[in-house]
């Protein structure tokens, strides 16, 4: 049995389907004022699958839908893709990490410890004095 939404969820559709944008759709529908908030809140609710299904109701053309309408897209799917990502890192299917080295000349480290000499100088002495 489907989970219902809420009426805010309901909202957060409607808007989102409207605007194409989750936080706008965010702002218009949750306690929030703060646009990183609603940021996080939009992204949340546009990874749960029943909201996901509301917006793919939309689009029944989508492949989405047809996952949902049959069965095969379920909650543990974020589980499943930790599942292969561990496998494939297991086996060494990902592409070797790459590190940079970078070499600084002496004389730039010697510019580098004065700077820091000084500032340091300067936080024991905030007004200049000695």
């Amino acid at each position: 049995m489907a989970k219902r939404l809420t009426k805010k969820e309901k909202g957060f559709v409607k808007d989102f389907l409207e605007t194409g944008n989750a936080t706008q759709a965010a702002l218009k529908n949750y306690d929030t004022k703060d646009y990183s908030t609603a940021g996080v809140i939009g992204h949340e609710n546009l990874n749960k699958p029943k909201i996901q299904l509301a917006v793919s109701e939309a689009f029944p053309d989508t492949e989405l839908y047809q996952l949902h309408r049959e069965g095969l897209y379920d909650e543990d799917l974020g589980i499943r893709h930790k599942y292969l990502e561990t496998a494939y890192k297991l086996k060494g299917s990902y592409a070797a990490e790459k590190h940079v080295n970078l070499n600084v000349s002496a004389e730039v480290d010697d510019r580098l410890d004065g700077l820091i000499e000084q500032i340091e100088h300067g936080l024991d002495n905030p007004e200049g004095t000695t």
